[in-house]
Parts: structure tokens; C-alpha cells; sequence
């Protein structure tokens, strides 16, 4: 009986073992198909009576078969299924096809043309963008380029159906929702920011830390502003201000700070900028200075003084205004593996007590 009891066991534990194993592989294997695969494959014609046009998938920004990649991880799974199904790179400086493809991608009218400008480093570098052409589609467009010196209509509008483009920039923004960001200001400010990025002049009768609210795109910046006038170059965007000094304040309704605290950047120059008052509720609501000795420097050139207003003293806050409270979703996955980790310590332990019994 005990014989057949420790096979028995021994068994299990072998299973439990090998399940650990498999199990992640099957997950992975599963979810690598269960978005996009030939089941769900949508082939369109431009034309039907064309002899030279192509059954292609329907493409699109993040998107295949009119199914879209709901996450980063979703997106990455994208952009591995359709390099097997005859999708060639077509930006970056991994691009797979060549000068004269590019040539003739270029003078087709299609949704893709702007990621292939090298000069535009947010579009072209591949760290948020890479655009995929089908292959079939690409030596269409080529031969008729070469045949006409042009695109016909039904290349460009087969290129417009099937181009795959892989956006991460989405999931890029979507990992700054509710967060703090910092240094993106002054010299900092990303290249895709520049041109459209204006000043904004803060007048402060303490020393302040302000916290912005990036409404559009729903994340935050942390300025510190001496005691002051000070300017500062910010990326255009509609803004308010939702704390200072670890205060919170009334978004978009604040009519103790100028325009109702909303106020939005676009181009303003360093002559003429938007000019930010915290006078009236530092005043109005008691706000007392902080210290911002080995703070970050906010200000685009000088500050200036302005005139002093009573206040409290110098009190030390480095509390933080705004927390990333994003709670992690525990995984069935892990759950099950541990399950099964516990079972199987449990029959091990059990062997050996009928093997000391023996």
C-alpha cells in the first residue's frame, strides 16, 4: 500500500513539476494568437476588376484586421505577428527596404508619408513610431513609380488600407497619466515641444512650490518659484494649477488666481507672456514660504524682486502633491503557479514521512 501510495506521489509532484513549466509557455503561445491570427484575417481588394492590385489584411495605427492592440504589451504582439506575414519596416535607422522604395513611398499620397522624413527625429527614430508596409503592396507602388514617374490611385489607396503604423507614443502618454513630471521646461523641453512652446511669467510674494495640471494630457509639473518674478518656457497645453506649497487649489474655477486658474500656452513670446499672479490667494488663503534651498532652478533667466507681503516663516514641505497610486492587478497566472508550488512541497514532505516510517 505504501508502495503504491509513494509512486503515486512521486507522480504528482513529476506532473506538478512539468506543469510549472508548460504552464507560462502556454500562456505566452496562447496570448501571442488569441488577438490577431488567420481566423481573423479581413483581405480587401481597392479594385476589383485591377489585375495588378493586391488582396491585402486591413492595416491601420495599431490596428489589423479592424482589431486594435489595447495595451503596450498588445502592440508589441502587433508589430511581431505582421513581420510574418510579409510586412517589411519602412523608417528608422533599421529600415528594411531601400532608397528608391522610399522614393516611390514618398509619392504616393498615404497616411504613412510623414514617418518617413529622417529630418523628424519624433516620427522617424522608431522610439515611438515604426511604420510597416506590405510587402506585395510596396512592389506595386515601386513599378508603377518607375513605369509613370507617379502613384496611381488604387496603389495609393491599397497602401492606405493595408499600412500597418505601430504607435508606442500612445503608451507612452499613458504611462504619464497621474504623474509627476520633471525637468520638462526651459532647455529640457523635448525637440516635438519647441515650436509651439511659450512663456509664461510667475509673480510670487514667497518662495513656492507649484504643482501644474497638464489638463490635455492629464499628468503633472513640479515648478519651484523664488520669491518673485520669474519666467519660464513651458510646451503648449491648457494648465492649471492644482497645489502650491502642498496646498490644493480649485482647478479651473480658482478666481483668486488670473484667467480662473486656466490659462493655456501657445507661442507666447518672452516679450509678452502669460502672466501668473499668486499674490491674491497667497494672501487670501495663508499660505506660508517654503524652503527651496537644492530645489531645481525654474526660471528662464533672472529673477526679479517684487514687493514683500506678510507671511508665516519659512516652512519645510517636501511632501508629495501628486502620487502615481496605480495598484498592481495580481495575476491569475502567479496565483495558480503558487498553487501549485504549495501542492507540490506538500506531497514531498509527505514522501519522506512514509520513506522514515519505512
Amino acid at each position: 500500500m505504501n508502495k503504491a501510495l509513494k509512486s503515486l506521489l512521486t507522480g504528482f509532484i513529476m506532473l506538478s513539476v512539468l506543469v510549472m513549466i508548460a504552464f507560462p509557455l502556454s500562456i505566452t503561445s496562447y496570448a501571442e494568437i488569441q488577438k490577431w491570427n488567420r481566423s481573423t484575417a479581413k483581405y480587401i481588394k481597392s479594385f476589383s476588376d485591377c489585375e495588378e492590385c493586391n488582396s491585402v489584411r486591413i492595416g491601420g495605427i495599431n490596428k489589423l484586421d479592424d482589431i486594435r492592440a489595447e495595451t503596450k504589451a498588445e502592440t508589441e504582439q502587433l508589430e511581431k505577428y505582421i513581420k510574418t506575414l510579409n510586412y517589411v519596416l519602412a523608417n528608422t535607422s533599421d529600415k528594411e527596404i531601400s532608397d528608391e522604395e522610399i522614393e516611390a513611398l514618398k509619392n504616393a499620397n498615404f497616411l504613412g508619408v510623414n514617418y518617413l522624413d529622417e529630418s523628424n527625429d519624433f516620427f522617424y527614430s522608431g522610439e515611438y513610431y515604426k511604420l510597416y508596409i506590405y510587402k506585395p503592396t510596396l512592389n506595386t507602388i515601386v513599378k508603377q513609380y518607375k513605369s509613370n514617374n507617379h502613384v496611381d490611385t488604387h496603389g495609393s489607396i491599397e497602401l492606405d488600407i493595408s499600412t500597418v503604423i505601430i504607435d508606442y507614443f500612445q503608451w507612452y502618454v499613458d504611462d504619464r497619466t497621474g504623474t509627476v513630471v520633471n525637468g520638462e521646461f526651459n532647455d529640457g523641453l523635448p525637440e516635438r515641444y519647441l515650436e509651439n512652446a511659450g512663456f509664461v511669467e510667475f509673480s510670487s510674494p514667497i518662495d513656492a512650490e507649484i504643482t501644474l495640471h497638464l489638463i490635455d494630457n492629464n499628468y503633472y509639473y513640479r515648478i519651484y518659484v523664488p520669491k518673485g518674478k520669474m519666467l519660464i518656457k513651458l510646451r503648449t497645453e491648457t494648465y492649471s494649477i492644482s497645489a502650491i506649497n502642498s496646498k490644493k487649489v480649485a482647478e479651473v474655477k480658482e478666481t483668486a488666481l488670473p484667467y480662473n486658474n486656466t490659462f493655456v500656452v501657445w507661442q507666447n513670446p518672452e516679450n509678452d507672456p502669460i502672466k501668473i499672479d499668486l499674490s491674491t490667494i497667497v494672501k487670501r488663503d495663508g499660505i506660508e514660504s517654503i524652503n527651496l534651498e537644492g530645489k531645481p532652478n525654474c526660471a528662464w533667466g533672472a529673477v526679479y524682486e517684487t514687493p514683500d507681503v506678510a507671511n508665516a516663516g519659512d516652512v519645510i514641505v517636501d511632501k508629495e502633491i501628486v502620487e502615481d497610486v496605480k495598484g498592481e492587478t495580481p495575476s491569475p497566472k502567479k496565483n495558480i503557479i503558487v498553487i501549485i508550488c504549495i501542492v507540490a512541497v506538500i506531497g514531498i514532505v509527505f514522501l519522506r514521512f512514509i520513506n522514515k516510517k519505512e
